[in-house]
Order: structure tokens, then C-alpha cells, then sequence
């Protein structure tokens, strides 16, 4: 099973296995590089440096046909057309969902350009298009998130008063397994009454936001962009970039255990979720 969801800021269209809208086929798994390279004089061989990824070209083939009352018909053909193009203009940018048989994954794409048409049997049109996504790298489409400044019990029946009873704990850490090989950025949403808000990895890479957050607002720390907001009860924001100490870090999850400690400055821990989406070079 595969399908595509097409979407931009006036709406989306699906393509399955299914005809009006068919998806015949796409790939979204293979992907260009450039690696760098260095030679000494007198080197055997070489020596390999960072490898960079190059923006993804995702080729996929689709049709169109016009069906109406069970028929074929040109009519409804070049209604469908317009209608499925609509959400594929290459000024637009545009959010690709894949799904197959183990996942659902999203990317950013734009479209390279309007292809043309090619006639198949009956009323049908097959196009060959290509996606460009300027990030090459596929998110899963489900937000994996976590909870700091929550309380999470600590005793049960039956208990004892010896020497203390331990009623909760405030979860000012958590740990983070990330398995895909890949630095994964994440987002911090933080909406406690904070003197500033200081997030620390295991490395002791940090990054701190000399801010105060009163009551009603909440920071949000995003590590895709490197962008930090300070967002207000009634929607509006402001940038707040200019608050992040100089000796901070936008650090990623890296591969493996990342175990993240959030401070607010108060004596009570802050109350924020971090979330992330799973990263993939191919799907």
C-alpha cells in the first residue's frame, strides 16, 4: 500500500491506488551527496572529509482521469486536473505526507515544475513530476514528545511511614533514545513563570534564554531553525533571539541516549514539553 498527500495553503489532494487521483509510482529513497576530499602531497590515496547531503529530488508518476456516473468522460478529466493542480504550483511551497506499509512520513517540498500531460486509455492523463525538498531529510509524521514538571507518583499500598513517605517526584529530566542515526533538532515549549530558561544535554552543551516568561506566556525554542519565541496569552509573539547567551549551543539529539535537564531559575521546576519527529534519508 502506498499514497500521497499533497498540501498547500489552499488545501491537499491524495493520490492512491485508486483512480480519479492514482499514484503509479515515486521514490522517495535514494539520495545524492558530495563528500569532501583532501589529498597531501604524496598521498596514497585520499582522505574523506564531511559528506553533505544534496536537496532530495523525489521523482514520482501519477494519473488522472475523469470518471462521471461510471463512465469515462473529458469534462470531468480536465475538472480533476485543475483540481489536482491546484495544490501542486511550484510557487507554492507545499508539505508531502507518504504513506507505505510500516509508516507515515512528511517532507517540505516545492514542485520543479508544471509537467506535461500524457494521454493513456480512456480518459486518463499520466504525469512524471518531480518534488524538490531543500531539507533532503524525511520526518516522521507523528510528534514524539515529553513532559518536564509534571509529578509522577512515588508509593503504593501498602506503605510504611519509616523513616519518610515519599508521595512524588517532579520529573526535571528525561532521556531520549534516538535510534535513527541521525542529529534529530528538537522544540522546547516552556509556559511556567520562568527568570530564563536553560535547557542542558548530557555533554553539557546548553542552550540558555536570559528571558523572564510571566504568567500567561510561554517560550518555544526551536533547534530546525534556531529560532526562540516568547509567545503571549493572546497569540502574538515577538522574536527573542537576541536573548540567547552568547556561550550557548543550538545542539540536535544525537545518536544514541541523550538525557536533557531543563532549569527556570525557580525554585519550582518549569512545566514544559520537548517534542521531535523521528529523521529518515529515505523511505
Amino acid at each position: 500500500m502506498e499514497k500521497i498527500t499533497i498540501s498547500n495553503e489552499l488545501g491537499s489532494i491524495e493520490f492512491s491506488d485508486q483512480l480519479p487521483f492514482r499514484l503509479i509510482s515515486i521514490d522517495g529513497n535514494s539520495q545524492g551527496s558530495a563528500c569532501e576530499v583532501f589529498k597531501a602531497i604524496n598521498q596514497h590515496g585520499q582522505t574523506s572529509g564531511e559528506t553533505l547531503y544534496n536537496a532530495r529530488m523525489i521523482p514520482c508518476r501519477i494519473a488522472i482521469a475523469g470518471l462521471e456516473n461510471g463512465k469515462y468522460s473529458h469534462k470531468a478529466l480536465l475538472q480533476n486536473e485543475q483540481q489536482a493542480f491546484k495544490f501542486m504550483q511550484p510557487h507554492l511551497p507545499m508539505q508531502l505526507v507518504y504513506e507505505n506499509d510500516i509508516g507515515v512520513y512528511k517532507i517540505n517540498v516545492r514542485l520543479e515544475e508544471k509537467p506535461p500531460r500524457k494521454k493513456d486509455v480512456g480518459e486518463v492523463y499520466k504525469y512524471d513530476i518531480n518534488f524538490i525538498a531543500d531539507n533532503p531529510y524525511w520526518q516522521a509524521n507523528e510528534d514524539i514528545c515529553f513532559r518536564l514538571g509534571s509529578i509522577v507518583g512515588g508509593f503504593s499500598f501498602p506503605f510504611s511511614f519509616n523513616p519518610t513517605v515519599k508521595f512524588g517526584t517532579w520529573v526535571k529530566t528525561c532521556t531520549i533514545e534516538n535510534d535513527t542515526g541521525i542529529e534529530t533538532p528538537f522544540t522546547i515549549e516552556m509556559t511556567t513563570v520562568s527568570d530564563y530558561c536553560k535547557i542542558t544535554n548530557e555533554k553539557g552543551e546548553f542552550i540558555k534564554v536570559d528571558k523572564p516568561v510571566t504568567d500567561g506566556q510561554k517560550l518555544i525554542i526551536d533547534t530546525y531553525d534556531m529560532t526562540v519565541k516568547l509567545v503571549n496569552a493572546d497569540g502574538s509573539f515577538v522574536y527573542a533571539n537576541n536573548k540567547v547567551t552568547l556561550d550557548s549551543t543550538y545542539f540536535k539529539l544525537h545518536y544514541g541516549t541523550n538525557v536533557l535537564t531543563l532549569d527556570n531559575g525557580q525554585s519550582t521546576p518549569a512545566i514544559a514539553s520537548i517534542c521531535y519527529n523521528k529523521l529518515y534519508l529515505g523511505v
